[in-house]
């Protein structure tokens, strides 16, 4: 996941942050289920497949949300 915000503006990152918990809870919240009991408990990482469904929702986000309301 690493990159993830290497192309949002410095100024932008709090309202990414905001707007991209939002969307998960609203539109996918079994995944925020899924990482809280799915997560490696002795470090907190996320598995591979919880990397992989999170990625996927991250790039919905972006494709949905986050452009479209760039540009506004």
């Amino acid at each position: 996941m690493s990159g993830r915000l290497d192309n949002i503006d410095l100024t932008e990152v709090g309202r990414y942050e905001s707007e991209l918990h939002q969307f998960v809870r609203s539109t996918h919240p079994e995944l925020c289920e899924r990482i809280l009991t799915e997560r490696q408990e002795s470090t907190s990482r996320l598995n591979a497949g919880l990397v992989e469904a999170l990625n996927k929702v991250i790039d919905e986000f972006e494709a949905r949300v986050w452009r479209s309301a760039k540009g506004k």
